[in-house]
């Protein structure tokens, strides 16, 4: 069962420069929450996890049991190509906000 994590601004600072692509990591110290608005949640899962800068990321031992997350990602300018409400896969740089 996959459930969604969420890191917001002070916490995003303090783990994105420890995490690698391809290591593996346990995370502890999240609050588990009702998903609010599944608009921003597509997983089949009611809950949520959210980290703050008091939780914990740690590196351990790879496990080759663990299968990788593979992605399709689609480029923004094909995006009125999708289907209304389906879920793609996307990455955006924002450069400015306000």
């Amino acid at each position: 069962t996959k459930i969604r994590g969420t890191f917001f601004k002070e916490a995003c600072e303090k783990f994105f420069p420890m995490l690698e692509q391809g290591k593996v990591y346990t995370f502890s110290g999240g609050q588990l929450k009702l998903v609010q608005n599944k608009q921003f949640n597509n997983l089949k899962n009611q809950y949520e996890i959210m980290f703050s800068v008091q939780s914990e990321i740690r590196a351990v031992v790879d496990d080759s049991n663990i299968k990788p997350q593979t992605y399709s990602f689609v480029k923004i300018n094909a995006l009125n190509d999708c289907d209304v409400n389906s879920t793609v896969d996307l990455v955006a740089v924002v450069r400015d906000s306000s």
